[in-house]
């Protein structure tokens, strides 16, 4: 797949609201990608449920790893309302996407669902020391909750899958895409 991450009019300035919604596009089609790749490769995914939980595990990944990035680009002014814009936009989405393949919502509705499992993994990633990049335990963290969603005779194979592949590609996707577009003087309140 490939990610845009340059604008048409180069030069100049973005809101954190726009910029937070291509960031939350970027993260939501890798996500999509993902977990479509781990059903090519023959991991069984039997239903909209189990995928939308596949789904949930990597936005909140991909959410933290925005998170420590713009922690390290954008600085202590711009980094909350990019995050709470990030996190807005994407609950939304799944939320949209939600809706047309798993039906209409219980009481705790997707968007409210998403937020919660996001909290919950935010302050689990939160034990995890790293930089820009993910390291082995955050890999396996992540491989250990899509284990939890898969069917058991696809659990002993999934970590590896992805650790050694899904995450890699997935992260570099990603990774680009906040790259290239957290930049602090090229964004504005």
């Amino acid at each position: 797949m490939r990610v845009k991450t340059h604008w048409h009019k180069d030069g100049k300035q973005r809101t954190v609201p726009q910029v937070a919604s291509v960031v939350a596009l970027i993260i939501w089609k890798v996500t999509e990608e993902t977990v479509t790749h781990i059903q090519q490769d023959k991991f069984e995914i039997a239903s909209q449920e189990q995928a939308f939980a596949m789904i949930e595990e990597f936005l909140a990944f991909f959410i933290q790893l925005a998170d420590r990035v713009s922690y390290v680009r954008l600085g202590s002014d711009l980094r909350p309302p990019f995050m709470q814009a990030l996190a807005k936009r994407i609950a939304e989405t799944f939320d949209e996407n939600a809706l047309p393949r798993l039906g209409p919502p219980g009481e705790e509705g997707y968007k409210s669902r998403f937020i919660a499992t996001l909290n919950q993994r935010l302050g689990d990633y939160a034990g995890f020391d790293y930089a820009d990049e993910p390291d082995f335990p955050v890999l396996r963290y992540l491989g250990n909750r899509i284990m939890d969603v898969m069917a058991k005779h696809d659990q002993s194979w999934i970590i590896d899958q992805i650790i050694e592949i899904e995450a890699p590609r997935a992260l570099a996707q990603v990774q680009k895409g906040l790259r290239e577009l957290l930049v602090p003087d090229g964004m504005t309140l």
